[in-house]
């Protein structure tokens, strides 16, 4: 009698911990991946998101197209990611299609981008900006100055390069965005 109960309480041990895992599953599909997935069907550029784990935390990694407004899907995929992860939100990471020729063209701007954040002096940032990249061969650019970051997109035919610089507030950085990696 005593060994007939014990194969019966580990079949219900291992039920109910597959049903434990498929309800998580569900739980996790509608609740994070679904909305995250609507981001990318719904706001311009976006190609995709995915959540990955990060010590603890979950990063969303957004794949975006070259006709992204940076300010824009970034914005959305924020609010939605705070929206839906909450206190597990990490930081977003950008996949770009980046060339080695785009990264340095980047490097040779950013400090007048971080200047730019320093001193309040965004027209004056914006020229410089504008003047080394036509230095560089860099004809089509886009540097969008928000509240709380200052994105910065570069193409070059079929490349392209998002980065997100965020600004400094009076309590110090309100955060760190991620730049864009190569998809």
């Amino acid at each position: 009698m005593r060994s007939l109960k014990f194969p019966i309480v580990i079949a219900a041990f291992v039920a109910v911990l597959l049903l434990g895992v498929a309800a998580r599953q569900v739980y996790v599909k509608s609740r994070v991946v679904d909305p995250l997935a609507r981001v990318a069907e719904e706001v311009r550029g976006v190609k995709g998101v995915r959540v990955e784990e990060r010590s603890g935390l979950k990063d969303v990694v957004v794949a975006l197209g070259p006709d992204a407004y940076l300010e824009e899907a970034y914005g959305e995929v924020e609010r939605t990611a705070r929206s839906v992860l909450g206190r597990s939100f990490g930081r977003i990471r950008l996949e770009d299609r980046r060339s080695p020729r785009l990264e340095e063209a980047f490097y040779s701007v950013h400090f007048f981008v971080h200047e730019g954040i320093s001193t309040g002096r965004f027209a004056e940032m914006a020229s410089r900006f504008d003047e080394r990249l036509s230095e560089l061969g860099i004809a089509r650019r886009r540097v969008f100055v928000a509240d709380r970051h200052v994105f910065v997109q570069l193409y070059d035919g079929e490349h392209y390069l998002y980065e997100v610089v965020p600004r400094v507030s009076e309590g110090g950085f309100e955060g760190r965005a991620a730049g864009g990696r190569s998809a």
